[in-house]
């Protein structure tokens, strides 16, 4: 079977979306930054510079990356919330680093469960196997959560059915998250304990799928800096016709 386009890629009859901003994430040679884009089922990562080659999303639950609804004539993966997932079948050290590391996600939320008051237990839009990282929706919003020993969680309220860029790092001693153009929530976290698990996308380790669209999923074995998240989401303002 050929290789079907990538979503990010796609144009839609009739659209026309507006011209990238000139930063691009793909192009930062950023050591272990990788970038999730979709193309056939199952599903093969698309990353920038250095180490991060060849490190792809498998699909689980015949997620189809084609028929998501397009935003600005771009086309996101779509999951149901109840039977689809993806995942990176390796250790999420080789995304992220267990004292510097930086997430984002542009993701449209669907129907919240209700809040288990755990982010190893609420569904997870973004997660390791482990529950030691995760972006977590629940009621009250979106949960980053830490596993440094014990489980601790950054709490920011987050709305259903539009789309949000969920941003999050760590630098051994804290960690920081927001959500579009907020300001940074921190918390004390030392280094994650363990990286070894698996990346799952799109459901809740042993617990729960989650109904979402998702657009763009980036990872840095950095701390990226405030200005670099903001570049981010300057371009996913305009490549997606947002303004986050």
């Amino acid at each position: 079977m050929g290789r079907r386009n990538l979503p990010s890629d796609r144009r839609r009859a009739g659209a026309a979306p507006s011209a990238p901003a000139v930063f691009d994430p793909a192009t930062l040679s950023l050591t272990g930054w990788w970038r999730a884009n979709f193309a056939s089922i199952p599903w093969a990562g698309t990353a920038s510079a250095g180490t991060s080659a060849a490190k792809n999303l498998t699909n689980v639950g015949d997620v189809d990356p084609t028929t998501g609804t397009a935003q600005n004539g771009l086309t996101p993966a779509e999951f149901n919330g109840t039977s689809q997932a993806t995942s990176y079948a390796a250790a999420i050290s080789n995304l992220v680093g267990a004292s510097a590391g930086s997430v984002f996600a542009l993701v449209r939320p669907g129907s919240a469960a209700a809040s288990s008051g755990s982010a190893l237990t609420d569904p997870a839009f973004w997660g390791d196997d482990g529950g030691n990282l995760c972006m977590a929706f629940s009621t009250g919003g979106v949960g980053f959560g830490f596993y440094d020993g014990v489980q601790k969680r950054i709490q920011i309220a987050c709305t259903t059915g539009a789309y949000h860029l969920l941003q999050m790092k760590w630098n051994g001693t804290n960690a920081f998250a927001r959500v579009d153009s907020g300001g940074w929530s921190s918390l004390a976290v030392g280094p994650i304990v363990s990286l070894v698990s698996n990346l799952s996308v799109g459901k809740q380790p042993f617990v729960a799928f989650y109904d979402f669209r998702l657009l763009d999923l980036g990872f840095a074995s950095s701390v990226l800096s405030d200005g670099t998240f903001d570049d981010i989401k300057s371009y996913v303002n305009s490549r997606y016709g947002l303004a986050l």
